[in-house]
């Protein structure tokens, strides 16, 4: 059959604690590494455009997870 009425999604929220190395603990910090890569400028990729390849993101957070980081910093094309 057809759908006339188009698609549905069901969200269903569960509450779940961060107990990992992303855990922030105001006594010892978070642990962050620098990123291998560098983001893209904003004159390679409009940051107005929402796209699917967020795979600049995601490799850092790898690399930390990798690292036994909580997170990556990722530096622009001039190391800022």
């Amino acid at each position: 059959k057809f759908n006339a009425f188009g698609c549905t999604l069901i969200v269903l929220a569960e509450f779940k604690p961060v107990v990992s190395v992303a855990t922030y603990d105001n006594s010892k910090g978070v642990s962050l590494i620098t990123a291998a890569g560098r983001r893209n400028p904003p004159m390679c990729v409009d940051s107005k455009i929402h796209h699917n390849n967020l795979v600049n993101n995601i490799l850092p957070k790898i690399q930390a997870n990798i690292a036994g980081a909580a997170d990556a910093i990722m530096l622009d094309v001039d190391g800022f």
